[in-house]
């Protein structure tokens, strides 16, 4: 859970004397979803991620119902890939003056949040649309325009420039000519030349 989230810093614990050292709450923006009006889940990591650790050496990372109307957060469990595992010894913490930015962050803004990363998944959805667009494009002009024969223009310029001419040892008249990656043998048959 933890090496699948994108953590953003929502805010610092400051250091208890001989409690703790003090530790980081980290947010995975991506996780925020509505539960029901004034109740949202999150991905928060708390614990001592960055600095020394004293006392607290452990790092929490959980998923957690905030209640906006009670002002709580509680450890629900883990919720991976939309399946969420119970946490049987679910711990509820009040939203104290120090966590007054996941109040901010998940009651205030959770909205428009989720309106921000649906936004972007559909942006994506388009580049993603366009590219493969693209490629068939690309891929449709290749099959309807292969590479050009040594009779147009393209080809036999490079024919002109330097063609190189080897003899075939079969037959005493005919020609062999390499020109873009491709081989002609060119033949006197009755008086014509025949190249294939």
């Amino acid at each position: 859970m933890a090496t699948r989230g994108v953590w953003e810093l929502l805010y610092t614990m400051p250091a208890r004397p001989f409690v703790t050292d003090g530790y980081e709450v980290l947010f995975d923006k991506r996780t925020i979803t509505k539960i029901s009006q004034g109740e949202w889940e999150v991905d928060l990591a708390l614990g001592n991620h960055f600095q020394g650790r004293l006392w607290d050496s452990k790092i929490r990372t959980a998923t957690y119902r905030v209640n906006c109307s009670a002002n709580t957060f509680t450890d629900v469990g883990w919720r991976i890939d939309g399946r969420l595992t119970s946490n049987p010894k679910a711990k509820m913490r009040k939203i104290g003056r120090h966590a007054r930015p996941l109040y901010d962050t998940v009651c205030l803004r959770g909205d428009a949040i989720i309106a921000e990363l649906n936004e972007e998944a559909r942006r994506a959805k388009e580049a993603q649309a366009a590219l493969e667009a693209t490629r068939a494009e690309a891929a449709r002009n290749a099959l309807e325009n292969p590479p050009s024969s040594l009779t147009s223009k393209a080809a036999n310029k490079t024919v002109r420039q330097k063609p190189k001419t080897v003899p075939d040892s079969s037959e005493g008249a005919a020609r062999t000519y390499y020109a873009n990656g491709v081989t002609v043998t060119c033949v006197k048959e009755n008086g014509r030349t025949v190249c294939r």
